[in-house]
């Protein structure tokens, strides 16, 4: 999965959206991989640009781990 840069806030959705229905159909175990180019220290969980994008992103992705 690839998220430009410049994405829009429709795609940014769009993208936020999938990553949710992948990890809610009850399939035990999902690997998602791609570049969403969001600027997120993940080992002290900083967001280093906090924009909305990276806000909602980063919200949404601790809820499907």
């Amino acid at each position: 999965m690839y998220r430009s840069p410049s994405s829009t806030n429709e795609n940014n959705d769009d993208i936020n959206n999938l990553i949710s229905e992948i990890c809610n159909q009850g399939v035990s175990n999902n690997f998602i991989i791609g570049d969403f180019n969001y600027q997120i220290d993940w080992s002290i969980h900083d967001l280093t640009i906090n924009d909305n994008s990276t806000q909602i992103f980063y919200e949404v992705t601790p809820k499907i781990f």
